[in-house]
């Protein structure tokens, strides 16, 4: 683009470029060599969404005959100054930031907040521009470009800025013994250096690694950093805090904290003092007996219970859900779901407690019907577990439950066969043979 300054006999006075010193010497137009910046917003070292760039140029910056100047960030190559002194320019493109009027010798920095709009990479071009002026040297407003002299020099400080997101995340825990924790971006565009997310068991991160309390884990990754920690007690570690940090390569990029859980070896092993657990093991889980041998009448109900075993004391009640299929959804301080449909759901039961629920057959029951028992946890997070470890409970009073055809009315006389035993029925006599 034009710089919109002359350049004529009378007003050069001279033209030398000294490469080894700090100045360039354009007419009478005088530059600093130092870089306009954008504070080293880089794809290394992104400004989040809602953050601040800071745009800022030297001020050992001058222009011969401008007596004060406004600092202009455009989103084009492309501005006007205005013809009225004292009046700020106009990025013809749209303007990131323009200074207030200031005197050379003071800084003269303007600021940008990003929004979700400006995620990844976003030009800007650097200008000075008249504020008030000598009008015996300069006969007009006038803007300079400072990016085609100071700031395309391969620093982080140039054209462009970044805007990303970070969002750190873990998987795992709870009912396992080990969790990784995660840090994913918004921004598709590959760095071009690591970053290392780090986990501490405290929040005193150096800017380089954890403290003196230590770390669970850390990671490096030119994108998505993972790393993964394993619990080493037996009884596992219960509500452990954590700090993460990711750091990139200008610095730290951003910081969260959470808690997890993660089960040990004898977690609710009562001979290991393990307090993470109710250590007081319930028997395994019943369905009142309806097997082979002793099967449910259609239309009778199949009694179903439990009690709270091997789950983490969190909330003062807990559930009991009977499925069909080995699948639960549990739901926060609320009662779970079945993935593949359930025969029942008892109602919130005090822990301590054993949970009941029924489920009244019908005749297309008939024969026998697989079940799996899950206690839930009524809390936040809701946390489900097989009953007795395998959900399905051991011998005649295990799964499945087993569905027989429906007695016949007690009042209709005739022969009635129930349990191996023979009923010769009728409105006097009763007589039972074995």
């Amino acid at each position: 683009m034009s710089r919109n300054f002359r350049i004529t006999f009378f007003s050069i006075l001279f033209i030398s470029v000294i490469f080894a010193g700090s100045v360039f010497l354009f007419a009478h137009h005088v530059f600093s060599a130092q870089s306009v910046s954008d504070g080293g917003s880089s794809v290394n070292n992104p400004t989040p969404t809602g953050g601040t760039v800071n745009f800022s140029v030297p001020v050992s910056i001058s222009v011969s005959g401008w007596w004060t100047y406004y600092f202009a960030v455009c989103k084009t190559n492309s501005i006007t100054a205005n013809p009225t002194e004292g009046v700020p320019p106009v990025c013809n493109g749209g303007a990131w930031c323009i200074s207030s009027q200031s005197n050379f010798g003071q800084s003269a920095p303007c600021s940008y907040s990003t929004t979700s709009a400006d995620i990844c990479s976003q030009a800007w071009y650097g200008f000075l521009c008249t504020g008030t002026y000598d009008h015996e040297s300069e006969t007009a407003s006038n803007c300079i470009s400072l990016t085609d002299y100071l700031g395309i020099n391969g620093t982080e400080e140039d054209s462009p800025f970044f805007v990303d997101d970070w969002t750190t995340y873990t998987v795992g825990g709870y009912w396992s013994n080990s969790i990784t924790f995660g840090a994913s971006r918004t921004c598709s565009q590959v760095l071009t250096e690591q970053v290392t997310l780090y986990v501490c068991k405290a929040n005193d991160f150096t800017g380089s690694a954890c403290g003196i309390g230590g770390e669970f884990c850390h990671g490096s990754a030119y994108d998505n950093p993972t790393c993964s920690y394993s619990s080493s007690s037996v009884c596992g570690d219960d509500a452990q805090t954590y700090y993460a940090f990711l750091r990139g390569a200008g610095g730290l990029i951003t910081s969260t904290t959470g808690n997890f859980d993660v089960f040990g070896t004898h977690e609710c092993d009562p001979a290991y003092s393990c307090v993470f657990c109710d250590v007081s093991v319930a028997p395994d889980p019943s369905d009142a007996g309806s097997s082979v041998s002793t099967p449910t009448s259609a239309g009778d109900n199949v009694i179903f219970s439990a009690g709270r075993d091997t789950l983490f004391l969190d909330g003062n009640t807990h559930y009991l859900a009977v499925c069909k299929t080995n699948s639960v959804l549990g739901h926060n301080s609320a009662a779970p779901t079945c993935g593949g449909g359930s025969w029942c759901i008892s109602e919130s039961t005090a822990n301590g407690s054993d949970a009941t629920c029924s489920y009244a057959t019908v005749a297309g029951d008939i024969g026998s019907q697989a079940w799996y028992a899950f206690e839930c946890t009524n809390s936040t997070p809701s946390r489900c577990e097989l009953t007795g470890g395998v959900g399905q409970g051991s011998g005649d009073t295990g799964s499945p439950f087993v569905v027989g055809e429906a007695d016949p009315s007690p009042n209709t006389p005739g022969l009635r066969i129930k349990n191996g035993l023979l009923k010769i029925q009728s409105g006097i006599l009763k007589l039972k043979v074995k």
